[in-house]
C-alpha cells in the first residue's frame, strides 16, 4: 500500500512539474507573442509614418509648385494690365473718341 501511495505521490509531482513546465512554456509563448506583436507594430507604424511623411513632402512640393505658377500668372496678368495702363491708354481712349465721333455723339452735349 505504501508502494502505491508513493507511486501516486510521484505521479502528483511528477504532474506537478509537468504543469509547471507547461505553464513556463505558455508564459515564454506569451511574451515572445507580445513582443512579436509589438515589433510588427513598430515596424507597420515606422512604414506608415515614412508614408505619410513621403505623401505630406509630395504634397508640400505639389503647393509650392502650384503657388509660384499662380504667382507667375498673376505677376504676368498684373505687368499686361499695368503696360495697358501706362502705355496704351492714350490709344485705346483715342480709337473710342474716334468712334463715338464716327457714331455722331459729340462732347457738347
Amino acid at each position: 500500500m505504501d508502494k502505491i501511495i508513493e507511486q501516486l505521490h510521484h505521479m502528483e509531482v511528477d504532474a506537478n512539474r509537468h504543469l509547471e513546465s507547461v505553464q513556463e512554456e505558455k508564459l515564454a509563448l506569451r511574451q515572445n507573442y507580445d513582443q512579436k506583436k509589438a515589433d510588427y507594430k513598430k515596424q507597420a507604424q515606422a512604414k506608415y509614418d515614412e508614408e505619410l511623411a513621403r505623401v505630406q513632402a509630395r504634397n508640400q512640393d505639389l503647393r509650392e509648385k502650384r503657388t509660384q505658377d499662380l504667382q507667375a500668372s498673376y505677376n504676368r496678368q498684373m505687368e499686361q494690365i499695368k503696360q495697358l495702363v501706362d502705355h496704351d491708354q492714350d490709344s485705346y481712349l483715342k480709337d473710342f473718341f474716334n468712334q463715338l465721333q464716327a457714331l455722331g455723339v459729340t462732347g457738347d452735349d
